[in-house]
This record gives structure tokens, C-alpha cells and sequence, in this order.
């Protein structure tokens, strides 16, 4: 199984996720939208490479104890996860209010080591 797989399968026990974006109409809040922001080749001891990822999951929700909530379901989740050889660590945490669509966004951020 992918890293992809495990992330996708993580996030859909959690509640609804989406790839990239919530679509423009007919969202489920709350949710989690998710995406890779960077991806850094690296190498260990060892001299194989390795990958570190960067993911971001925002989740969004109608009042932000609903996103707290939510990206605390998601830590959770993903948090020191180890399938195979990989492994996820959180590492950041932000919040915002979008005063457009009036919903509340925490975003959760994590390193996947491949």
C-alpha cells in the first residue's frame, strides 16, 4: 500500500476528506481538504535515499470548535503512523477564519517520511 492509500484510508475514518479542495458546491462541513506542499530528498547513514513530504490537512468546519475538534481527530489519526517503512509526525498547527464563507479552518501539518 501507497503512503497515499494510508493518509486517504486515515482521513476517511475520520469524517469526509477531500484531494486538493472542497468542490465549490455541495461540501460536507465538516471536512478535511489535503495535499502534499513539499517534498525534500534526503539521505540517511545508510546512504540510501530517503523522501521527506510535507502534508497539509486543513479542516473546516462551521464554528471553530468544530475545526479544533476535527484537526484533533486528525492528529490523532496520523500522528506516529507507521505503515511499512514510512512514518508520520505532526509538526504544525495554525488557525484561521474565513470571513467570505464564514467557516473556521485549522490547519494540521505533517511530516511523512518515505
Amino acid at each position: 500500500m501507497i503512503i497515499e492509500d494510508v493518509i486517504r484510508a486515515k482521513l476517511a475514518a475520520v469524517g469526509t476528506a477531500y484531494p486538493l479542495q472542497a468542490p465549490s458546491t455541495g461540501a460536507t462541513f465538516p471536512c478535511m481538504v489535503y495535499q502534499f506542499i513539499s517534498e525534500i530528498p534526503m539521505r540517511h547513514h545508510g546512504g540510501a535515499d530517503m523522501v521527506r513530504r510535507r502534508l497539509q490537512v486543513s479542516c473546516w468546519a462551521n464554528t471553530y470548535a468544530g475545526a479544533v475538534t476535527l484537526g484533533d481527530q486528525v492528529r490523532a489519526a496520523l500522528d506516529l503512523n507507521q505503515s511499512n517503512i514510512e512514518l508520520i509526525t505532526a509538526e504544525n498547527i495554525s488557525d484561521f477564519k474565513d470571513p467570505e464563507a464564514n467557516k473556521y479552518r485549522r490547519i494540521v501539518e505533517f511530516f511523512v517520511w518515505e
